[in-house]
């Protein structure tokens, strides 16, 4: 019997579809170097994953955001509204009991009504950027030299430094970074806000048009502390690392000031979550803010409504408007 010969590599029969005819249609048939074959395949692959990743991965993942967990509406607690009275403020304070699916606001009306977030985004951003691979963890953000308001910016530092310092230049570079367009999509795959970012990359969480109410930041928080963004592992236990915390009473508490000096009032924030020993708790505080002498009511205020819930005994002097900026959380100033 004859046998065919057998035709060398670069000149055997093709598949009709192959990598190969993708990347080398037939009229260049020619043979190819095993190593630019495997680059050429691999920078496909890589492609592919990323828009996998940035694509399909987020339309499901938002799908799953949304449906994951059936919030129960929102209760009013006179115990928090008893908070914010004896502090002689108004504002929102808004805590999910997550085990119990629980939710609890000082004044429904307030809780649900839509704000600037100020540098609490920097936790989203965080998550984004570390998602897209734009920033790593033991990155080095150099200063440029530039005179800020804010001497704790004039200096290099990591993410983490940038984090505890709300370092609103190091941030903005990472925004444009991200770029518009990813940002944009992000912002629609987490569920945030309005998600809304008008055409200027690095100022729509502190001027607008980006907004979310203190429920919707507790609920977001909540997310957070249960895993459930769709966003990888490693991401997630990045942002853990560089998040501000602290050990209080068997809790550990994550937490993130804001201060929206574009508002009308200006407002401050306070937004971040809890664990201890499988238990989780998430909160969102905003209150008037028209300078920093009001920035240390923030964080106490928040503690003093966990106090108040139960949540934490030991009791604290609830601090006073210039008392000065608090070191608690790793923070070294309140904006």
């Amino acid at each position: 019997k004859s046998k065919a010969k057998s035709k060398p590599w670069g000149q055997s029969p093709r598949p009709l579809f192959s990598f190969n005819n993708l990347l080398f249609p037939r009229h260049l048939d020619m043979p190819i170097s095993n190593a630019i074959a495997l680059m050429v395949y691999t920078k496909l692959v890589i492609r592919m994953e990323k828009f996998m990743r940035e694509r399909v991965f987020g339309l499901i993942g938002m799908i799953l955001f949304t449906a994951s967990v059936g919030w129960t509406a929102p209760v009013f607690d006179a115990r928090l509204a008893h908070v914010l009275h004896q502090a002689g403020v108004e504002g929102c304070i808004a805590v999910v009991q997550i085990s119990q699916n629980r939710t609890l606001v000082s004044d429904i009306s307030r809780c649900q009504e839509r704000l600037m977030p100020a540098s609490t985004f920097k936790i989203v951003q965080a998550v984004i950027a570390l998602e897209t691979g734009v920033v790593r963890e033991d990155e080095i953000f150099f200063w440029d030299k530039t005179a800020y308001s804010f001497k704790a910016w004039e200096q290099d530092m990591t993410l983490r430094q940038a984090m505890a310092v709300s370092a609103v230049p190091v941030f903005q570079q990472i925004a444009r970074r991200i770029g518009l367009e990813r940002m944009a999509q992000w912002l629609v795959t987490l569920n945030y806000g309005n998600t809304e970012i008008g055409g200027v990359v690095d100022r729509f969480w502190l001027d607008g048009p980006l907004s979310i109410s203190p429920l919707e930041q507790a609920k977001f928080m909540a997310q957070l502390a249960m895993g459930q963004l769709p966003v990888s592992p490693s991401s997630m236990m990045v942002l853990r690392r560089v998040m501000p915390q602290e050990a209080v009473e068997g809790w550990h508490l994550f937490g993130k000031t804001g201060w929206a000096v574009a508002a009308s009032p200006k407002v401050g924030w306070y937004v971040g979550w809890g664990e201890r020993q499988g238990e989780r708790l998430s909160f969102a505080l905003t209150i008037p803010m028209p300078s920093l002498e009001q920035a240390p009511l923030r964080i106490s205020l928040a503690k003093e409504a966990l106090r108040t819930l139960g949540i934490l005994a030991t009791q604290e002097p609830v601090a006073k408007a210039g008392d000065g900026i608090p070191g608690m959380l790793h923070e070294t100033w309140g904006k």
